[in-house]
Formats: C-alpha cells, structure tokens, sequence
C-alpha cells in the first residue's frame, strides 16, 4: 500500500485517519 498523495504533517492524525479512509473507498470502488 503505497499512497500517491503526500502523507500529512506527523501533527494531523485525523488527516491520516481520513486520507487512508479514502485510499480504502478508492481500492473499493476500484475492485
């Protein structure tokens, strides 16, 4: 699982939480 977009800043965990949601919709969507 390599992510495209840039990871955010160490200090934005929800920003993670919510980026790896979408990677997870886009990998469902995709299959």
């Amino acid at each position: 699982d390599q992510p495209r977009e840039p990871r955010p800043p160490v200090g934005d965990p929800d920003g993670r939480r919510l980026r790896s949601d979408r990677h997870r919709r886009r990998a469902a969507v995709a299959l």
